[in-house]
């Protein structure tokens, strides 16, 4: 049982950890509960079907063999942080959540809203640069990977004799010779364009491809030198006319709507991960064997690159009812 302090007087807590990835692989240990604990509660930002579905099993699962109640509340991925933070500042936290920008997790941490699971974390090896620590500790868990790939359709390719972009050019040029007009308007491209987690992993994928870093190894900002600013103001014009092929009011678009525009062809191009298939499967079966997937090309057509999200399983605090505070 690990315990920890949060500034304002919420005193000692019990962590309740594992999670999405007990859930959904479960070969994970389940976790040991205070046995004071009667209810758990879990924030779940995973809204696919078979994903709930997982979790609602291994709720039922646990409920049965620990006696203990799981509440699970499901909401899109980009409304989990503020869903979260609400939680907490109504007094009521999540014990466990799922958030899929490490920046939120990392603003938790330093709160002291989370508990470290540097244990658990530690069991396992990872990939570079992705556990982001706080002062030696770990206070989240990998549940997946998922890459950020370029949808495209195969069919209107095909029909245009249209060759997958190697350069930003070709992708330009592939998107407004994909647009038609009338009561059926379909538009080349579509991605999220707002200041939310959505823009963040689906439409900087470029900028990668295009060798642009935002910090060098050491973690010092390289973002602001002269070559990464040339970089990304290329790309920024080049953006500016992709733009002219994309529907309008994509500064309020998140996750789902660029789901269902492409399932609902309104656009050729679309940024996504594996859950476009399952999307597609299940809302928009004419499509299945209509699509293809690309990396994201750069402006030379010397590189490519697709966008890394490594969703964190953020642990949350439950204050044990037989604790009082220090």
């Amino acid at each position: 049982m690990n315990k920890g302090t949060q500034p304002g007087g919420v005193g000692r807590r019990t962590l309740i950890s594992a999670g999405t990835a007990a859930a959904a692989y479960a070969g994970l240990p389940m976790p040991a509960v205070h046995a004071q604990v009667r209810e758990l509660r879990f924030l779940n930002a995973e809204p696919g079907i078979d994903s709930v579905r997982a979790l609602r099993v291994a709720a039922a699962q646990y409920e049965r063999e620990r006696r203990v109640k799981v509440v699970i509340d499901t909401v899109p991925p980009g409304d989990a942080y503020t869903r979260m933070v609400s939680a907490i500042r109504g007094g009521r936290p999540y014990d466990i959540g799922t958030l899929i920008f490490v920046a939120h997790v990392l603003t938790l941490a330093n709160e002291g809203q989370l508990t470290p699971i540097t244990e658990l974390v530690n069991k396992h090896q990872w990939g570079k640069r992705i556990l982001f620590p706080i002062g030696g500790q770990h206070y989240w868990y990998m549940y997946d990977y998922n890459l950020c790939w370029l949808f495209y359709r195969k069919d209107v390719y095909d029909q245009l004799k249209l060759e997958p972009p190697k350069t930003w050019a070709q992708l330009l040029d592939n998107s407004r010779r994909s647009m038609t007009e009338g009561a059926t308007r379909r538009f080349g491209y579509t991605t999220p364009i707002g200041s939310n987690d959505a823009t963040n992993w689906m439409s900087i994928g470029r900028l990668w491809a295009e060798d642009v870093k935002l910090f060098d190894d050491n973690w010092t900002l390289v973002f602001d030198t002269p070559d990464m600013r040339r970089k990304t103001a290329a790309w920024l014009d080049f953006f500016g006319e992709l733009y002219k092929t994309m529907p309008p009011g994509l500064t309020q678009v998140t996750f789902g709507n660029i789901l269902a525009q492409f399932a609902a062809e309104q656009a050729v191009h679309a940024p996504y991960a594996g859950r476009m298939i399952e999307f597609i499967e299940q809302r928009a079966p004419q499509l299945a064997d209509k699509y293809g997937m690309m990396p994201y090309p750069d402006s030379g057509g010397v590189r490519s690159a697709v966008n890394d999200l490594a969703p964190e399983d953020a642990s949350g605090l439950r204050q044990s009812p037989s604790q009082g505070d220090g």
